[in-house]
């Protein structure tokens, strides 16, 4: 039986808004250390000229010779264009062609900076039309596929940034970047920081439902998806973190593969309901974690074969405890993954016996619209069970309901 329509663009819907990056230091001195040292005349003339933060200034020594000039000037350009005003006026000055044109220079340490700046000028609409069609999808795509791991992870994190839109992500497909970010996760021994970046990248590649599903379904015959999986079960690496963790970004996309038929299927094959499920369990993973782990749930239980798998396992008991969460997100991939699942006789039989039917009336009177009607819906399922109907009657229910 096909997936439901409707249940894939509820979970679309819920797809979790990617974090953005920050900019990461050089390695590189100081620029103005750098222009004194440069072997161009011109660097070492202004090199007490003007200042690190000028703009102007910045982008006119991007036709030096020197690489490390290079390298020095457009990392402080990245630092920069993490303020809006200064992606502007980076773009006004003809900015962004000059760092186009460096993704594409020789040298991996100023291809590097130069995907940086770039990811970061890729969070403004109208300059994510300038990258694209300043050629950018083809060159990031090139960058995924070098030697250097520093350079494929910035690459990585600039094509998240990038992927926003439809032609931005058709680009990205078409110039081959779901198949270079596979082979990059199944490389031996990547960095969990450019495993977490490919992730992410894949999450914002397949969003879509034309350009996204031809992304999921490249990702797929590329081979990439067992190794989503295997990024599901480093868990561990959660604990205590504050930012967005390895798993986190495997189980966003995990939920972008599962909207696609090819990465469904591929999903299961591969053995992630486990892992999901474990996620929703492991206390350490936080809410924004549970709640992509109960979003890729979800999705998969679109799919009328994947529901009874989902079931026998404790995701319905462990997403049915999630309705209780402080966390909205989490409620709200948990209701919409329970939704789903409770066309399942075996889910609502589960949830009949289960902790959800509490939380569940309270929402009723406390959360938004949507989830008030897939409290209301749920409940209603949970009733055509003998013991859920007494439970629900005996919870007072039915006041709320009318």
């Amino acid at each position: 039986m096909e997936s439901d329509a409707a249940d894939m663009a509820l979970f679309s819907r819920m797809a979790a808004q990617q974090q953005r990056p920050a900019a990461a230091a050089s390695a590189a001195g100081s620029l103005f250390e750098v222009l004194h040292a440069s072997t161009d005349p011109r660097a070492q003339a202004l090199a007490t000229q003007s200042s690190s933060t000028d703009v102007e200034f910045l982008l006119s020594l991007l036709s030096s010779p020197d690489a490390a000039v290079l390298e020095a000037t457009t990392d402080a350009l990245w630092k920069l264009v993490i303020n809006s005003q200064n992606r502007a006026a980076v773009h006004r000055l003809g900015g962004t062609t000059t760092l186009l044109l460096l993704l594409r220079h020789a040298e991996p340490r100023v291809q590097r900076v130069a995907a940086g700046a770039c990811g970061i000028l890729a969070l403004e609409a109208e300059l994510r039309t300038a990258l694209v069609s300043g050629g950018a999808a083809g060159s990031l795509s090139l960058l995924l596929a070098g030697k250097s791991e520093r350079v494929a992870e910035q690459a990585a994190k600039a094509v998240a940034n990038l992927a926003v839109g439809e032609a931005a992500r058709q680009a990205l497909v078409e110039t081959g970047a779901p198949e270079r970010l596979a082979q990059l996760l199944m490389q031996a021994g990547p960095s969990a920081s450019l495993r977490k970046a490919c992730c992410r990248a894949i999450a914002a590649l397949v969003g879509g439902f034309a350009a996204g599903a031809e992304g999921a379904a490249a990702f797929c015959a590329a081979g990439g998806v067992p190794s989503v999986v295997h990024c599901l079960n480093r868990a561990s690496e959660a604990a205590g973190s504050t930012v967005d963790t390895l798993p986190r970004a495997a189980a966003r996309a995990s939920h972008g593969l599962a909207l696609h038929p090819s990465g469904s299927h591929a999903l299961v094959e591969a053995g992630a309901i486990g892992p999901l499920v474990l996620l929703l369990a492991n206390g350490t993973s936080g809410g924004a974690t549970a709640a992509a782990a109960a979003a890729a749930l979800g999705a998969l239980a679109c799919v009328h074969e994947h529901r009874r798998r989902i079931a026998e396992g404790r995701a319905v008991a462990l997403l049915a405890r999630a309705i209780a969460s402080e966390e909205l997100s989490l409620v709200e991939s948990a209701c919409g993954a329970l939704r789903v699942l409770a066309q399942s006789e075996l889910a609502i039989a589960q949830l009949a016996e289960s902790a959800a039917i509490e939380p569940l009336v309270r929402l009723l009177t406390k959360g938004d619209a949507q989830l008030r009607e897939v409290a209301a819906a749920l409940l209603g399922t949970i009733a055509l069970h003998p013991r859920g109907r007494s439970r629900v009657l005996a919870t007072g229910a039915v006041p709320a309901l009318v």
